[in-house]
This record gives structure tokens, C-alpha cells and sequence, in this order.
């Protein structure tokens, strides 16, 4: 999907969505999928945990889908 991420060795990866991440946020949650905004502390990134590999899949599909 070519998005910007940092990598890590701790269970989420910190994703830069920009100027969308706020509308990317409120996108997935309204599909079920939970993230956290850090665009306070890291403007336009947002955490995601990894989960299980269902979780996953379900933001991949829902990601996927938002970015059109």
C-alpha cells in the first residue's frame, strides 16, 4: 500500500497517514477497528497494535478499502 511506517520490535507499528490520519482514525473505527491517534505527540501518525491474525486482516481489508 506503499503508507510510511517506523519500524518496531514492540507489539504496533506507527503509521504516517499526514493530513488524513484523523479521517483515517474515524474511517476504521467506524468499520470496528480500533487505533489510537499520537498525531499529538507525532503529527498525522497513528498507532496500530497487532493483533491476532484476524484483527489484522480486518484492518488490512478496511485500510485497503479507505484508501481508494
Amino acid at each position: 500500500m506503499k503508507v510510511p511506517y517506523y519500524p518496531s520490535s514492540a507489539n504496533f507499528v506507527l503509521v504516517r497517514f499526514g493530513d488524513r490520519s484523523i479521517e483515517i482514525r474515524d474511517r476504521l473505527r467506524e468499520r470496528g477497528v480500533l487505533v489510537r491517534d499520537r498525531s499529538y505527540e507525532i503529527p498525522g501518525c497513528i498507532r496500530v497494535t497487532v493483533g491476532k491474525k484476524a484483527q489484522l486482516r480486518q484492518f488490512l481489508v478496511a485500510l485497503k478499502d479507505i484508501l481508494r
